[in-house]
């Protein structure tokens, strides 16, 4: 995940939260670490009691958005819209059928 960060400079990650390498947080920290102004999105769809922590956790930690899972397509593209929208550089939105 960091070479590929560090080497294709994305202006928006989508993570989740739940991963057997690296959890999400460490990721949401990691690129707010090296690159803040990246919009991130934070999935996830394990939402035991304890583990809602981890949504209140992903948006106090930099997460732009944070969407549980299952979702519609049109929710992230909505959520991706929103990120592009607050953007200062204004994020190419990337058109869908």
């Amino acid at each position: 995940m960091h070479a590929i960060f560090r080497d294709e400079r994305p202006d928006v990650v989508i993570t989740d939260l739940i991963m057997p390498e690296q959890e999400g947080i460490e990721t949401i920290m990691m690129i707010r670490h090296e690159r803040p102004e990246v919009g991130v999105i934070a999935i996830s769809g394990r939402c035991t009691k304890p583990q809602l922590r981890l949504f209140e956790d992903g948006r106090s930690l930099g997460a732009a958005e944070v969407i549980r899972k299952p979702f519609e397509a049109e929710e992230l593209l909505s959520r991706l819209d929103r990120l592009r929208t607050a953007s200062p550089t204004k994020l190419p939105l990337v058109p869908h059928s």
